[in-house]
């Protein structure tokens, strides 16, 4: 039981952290902004929502970052390669790691 315990504690602690250093560098970012979505209330994304509180501590909040992919013009003709049996590429797959490299974040977008 105690085990769970701090394993729990050390999960929302880490949560907050996390969350912590996402709305510090969304705020000294301020000026770079961008909503990527429409699902966002104006007054969320133009900062004037009003704090209704916090969120019971047994409550779980889940949250999902994306980062953008890059080379997305060269992604797309490897995608049309990749399914065209004509093509010499035809399924000749990348590694996770040969995608990542191509085709992820870069360090900067961390």
């Amino acid at each position: 039981m105690k085990k769970d315990r701090v394993a729990h504690l050390w999960r929302f602690y880490c949560a907050t952290l996390c969350t912590v250093a996402f709305f510090f560098v969304a705020s000294a970012n301020a000026e770079q902004h961008l909503t990527l979505t429409s699902h966002v209330p104006a007054a969320v994304a133009n900062g004037q929502a009003v704090r209704s509180g916090d969120l019971p501590s047994a409550q779980r909040m889940s949250l999902a970052i994306s980062l953008p992919l890059r080379n997305e013009a060269e992604l797309d003709d490897l995608l049309q390669r990749l399914y065209d049996p004509q093509s010499p590429s035809f399924h000749q797959y990348l590694s996770v790691q040969e995608f990542a490299d191509r085709f992820g974040p870069s360090w900067a977008d961390h």
